[in-house]
């Protein structure tokens, strides 16, 4: 209960204080991604695998990180970090030293797959150090991403992950 709500206030104060400099790469010369997935649905597993794997097929090193909400929620067929509510303190901490580290890279393009943002997820957002973070358009994101897709009208993850691989393809 304090935890979500500490977590919660300080994502909102990192969003008011953003002093990351954020600036637009092209994909082309993009040469590191990082991927934040929030996967309760073991069927968007393909869907999680196919994203992954196209953006590894173009030569990016790809680091991903599984918000989770239960141990074992993930069948990936690629090395991944994870983050699970044992990972926060009572008083809104991320504890996790390889989700620090995870915070704190200069990644290219940092893409969230996810349908929903839950409040870990946009903590991580807040705090990156990202040049470019990319994900679904919805009131709570804004500011958490430089481009936001908007798939309210056919809200499945399949799109989003084609829309955010087309858009940033062509920047």
């Amino acid at each position: 209960m304090f935890k979500n709500l500490f977590l919660k206030l300080r994502t909102y104060f990192a969003k008011k204080k953003q002093v990351t400099v954020r600036r637009s790469v092209s994909f082309k010369d993009a040469q590191s991604i990082g991927v934040v997935i929030q996967n309760e649905d073991l069927n968007n597993s393909k869907i999680i695998n196919n994203f992954v794997g196209e953006i590894k097929n173009l030569g990016k090193k790809v680091d991903v990180l599984f918000v989770e909400k239960s141990k074992g929620s993930v069948k990936a067929n690629f090395d991944f970090k994870s983050l699970n509510n044992k990972d926060i303190t009572w008083n809104g901490l991320i504890k996790s030293e390889r989700v620090q580290r995870f915070m704190e890279k200069d990644f290219d393009f940092l893409y969230s797959l996810n349908l929903n943002s839950n409040i870990p997820t946009q903590n991580i957002f807040a705090n990156s150090k990202a040049k470019y973070r990319v994900g679904n358009h919805e009131v709570d994101n804004e500011g958490l991403f430089e481009l936001m897709i908007d798939t309210q009208k056919k809200p499945k993850l399949e799109i989003l992950a084609d829309q955010m691989l087309f858009y940033s393809k062509n920047i």
